[in-house]
């Protein structure tokens, strides 16, 4: 994914920055992503490596939260101005635009786990909780009125 606000390029820096920084750990990334990629360090992304995980996966994540959109979507150096900051602090504060900013990276990111293709050893759970650490907490898992998964709590439908 390498949507960010500003056409900016931060997204590219990590990924390169991982590459170098990892370097000689690419030969213990799985050969089933590394012999497809011209960029083995891209195995470290979870969107190149993914569809070629064979054992059972279940994804959670938020489609974005607050980590997401001031780490990935709106760092500083793509903001100069800060003029995402009353929104990067309150999500109900964002204006029209940036909404719909967010809104285009979440659909950015649904359309990757579309990307992996049906499976009926992969399955996902993707919240809408702004808040970065929410998904951690136990009673989301569990709790009588915790998310639902057709009918089946979160912790069930992992487990199974």
């Amino acid at each position: 994914m390498n949507t960010e606000i500003e056409g900016g390029k931060e997204t590219e820096r990590v990924k390169a920055s991982v590459g170098k920084e990892t370097a000689g750990s690419a030969k213990n990334l799985p050969l089933s992503c590394t012999s497809f990629s011209l960029d083995p360090s891209l195995c470290f992304f979870p969107q190149y490596a993914a569809q070629r995980i064979c054992t059972p996966l279940f994804i959670i994540n938020s489609a974005y939260d607050s980590w997401q959109i001031n780490n990935s979507l709106v760092p500083e150096s793509v903001d100069p101005q800060h003029v995402w900051d009353t929104c990067k602090k309150d999500i109900n504060k964002c204006s029209p635009s940036q909404i719909q900013t967010l809104q285009d990276f979440r659909l950015t990111f649904l359309e990757a786990l579309k990307e992996l293709g049906p499976s009926i050893s992969r399955g996902y759970f993707i919240s809408s909780c702004h808040f970065n650490n929410g998904i951690e907490v136990e009673s989301y898992w569990s709790d009588n009125n915790s998310p639902t998964i057709p009918n089946k709590k979160i912790a069930e439908a992992v487990g199974d």
